[in-house]
């Protein structure tokens, strides 16, 4: 369905073997099809402001799934 997006709460695992986890996010949106959307995993904790938004900030409406700054980011493709 256009215009939509959504973020799944997700467990990251560090490459390497040692086994440390972080709480995060995965997301997508369709938003602004025309340059194809956005996909993104972020890392969140919960005391900061990404926490609260789903691990995403839609800043700018261009594209949905950058945080401003590239805040917490591990992965962003547009």
């Amino acid at each position: 369905m256009a215009n939509s997006d959504s973020a799944y709460p997700v467990t990251l695992t560090a490459a390497g073997g040692n086994g440390e986890e972080r709480f995060g996010f995965m997301g997508w949106s369709n938003h602004n099809i025309d340059y194809g959307g956005d996909f993104d995993i972020t890392i969140a904790a919960p005391n900061d402001n990404l926490w609260q938004l789903g691990g995403f900030d839609h800043h700018n409406p261009d594209y949905w799934m950058l945080n401003n700054n590239c805040v917490q980011q591990i992965l962003y493709s547009h």
